[in-house]
């Protein structure tokens, strides 16, 4: 299992805040920091996103690496369940999170669904990938570590009650999307918008709603339990080191007569979910017969989902990629 961890950990410090020369230059300490952990706790090993949480603690500690593999292991024994198999943890901050989202922000929840955004795509789409790799694409780099500390001291509530602070914080850009593709667009990068809270107002906030966030988890938990409720489906799980979908297909439907235009509208949805392999060229090869089809204005398209990357890191297409489903 260890040799697995290793090579995708090679793998993914490459593209891990890739813009900030300190972390390339940390990388060796970084893998060093994973790898003890890997060993450490092979029940949970190595999962895409620990690099950038390990990135965020080694660059701000070095040369300690006593204190970075200290920090690190605490961390995620503290919120473990996110990246055991399955996300159990996901699984249940998602519930959560969708019932404190109703009630704190229920203009951009409203806003959310009119948008075409489910609560499933938000789960799966956006705060998988940022409560695995700790609001990596959602705050600049130099401020993760006052992140990284609050987590620390507040565990899982505490990244519930810092999403519902990130989006209240940003809710004017954000509701300022026009349709689905800009939504997703913008809520997949919020760390690139040019109004950025400080991180003392942004961590004052969360603590307000840490209290709300842990009564939501204990509700969701007991939703759990007793089956009163259905839970927030969530479509990835993990295979060995990597995020996966569960899916390998997806489907978009559009109302056109224009074949240009549903191109178009496909490469946009591709585009919003940050699918980078084949998925275009799929996209126009299954349109041509659709789009000769006299059956009305109603247009399907069915194509492979392609490789989404789940947890803040870009990967290139590599030839041993070739055959896998889904993955960050």
């Amino acid at each position: 299992r260890t040799q697995v961890d290793l090579g995708q950990i090679r793998k993914d410090l490459p593209r891990t805040f890739a813009e900030h020369s300190e972390v390339h230059r940390a990388a060796a300490d970084i893998e060093a920091v994973l790898v003890d952990y890997s060993i450490l706790d092979p029940a949970i090993g190595y999962c895409q996103g620990m690099n950038c949480i390990a990135a965020v603690v080694v660059t701000r500690l070095r040369p300690d690496m006593v204190a970075s593999k200290a920090r690190f292991a605490g961390f995620v024994d503290k919120v473990r369940g996110l990246w055991m198999a399955e996300f159990p943890l996901l699984h249940l901050g998602a519930s959560a999170f969708e019932a404190m989202f109703a009630t704190h922000l229920s203009d951009l929840c409203g806003f959310f669904k009119l948008r075409g955004l489910s609560e499933e795509m938000l789960a799966t789409g956006i705060l998988a990938g940022e409560w695995l790799s700790l609001f990596s694409r959602w705050m600049p780099f130099p401020r993760l570590w006052a992140v990284f500390e609050f987590v620390e001291g507040e565990g899982f509530a505490g990244i519930v009650a810092l999403t519902l602070a990130v989006l209240e914080a940003h809710q004017r850009a954000v509701l300022e999307a026009a349709d689905f593709t800009a939504l997703f667009a913008v809520l997949k990068d919020l760390r690139w918008q040019p109004r950025q809270p400080t991180p003392a107002k942004l961590i004052a906030r969360a603590e307000e709603l840490v209290p709300a966030a842990r009564e939501a988890l204990q509700q969701a938990e007991s939703w759990e339990t007793n089956s009163s409720r259905t839970q927030v489906s969530m479509s990835i799980t993990r295979s060995g080191s990597r995020v996966v979908h569960i899916s390998s297909e997806v489907e978009v439907v559009t109302m056109t007569e224009s074949k240009g235009a549903l191109i178009s509208a496909a490469r946009g949805v591709h585009n919003a979910c940050e699918t980078i392999y084949e998925t275009i060229n799929d996209t126009m090869f299954a349109s041509k017969p659709l789009c000769r089809s006299p059956l009305g204005e109603i247009r399907s398209i069915r194509v492979r989902s392609g490789k989404l990357p789940i947890c803040g890191c870009r990967q290139a297409p590599s030839d041993d990629d070739e055959g896998d489903e889904g993955g960050a």
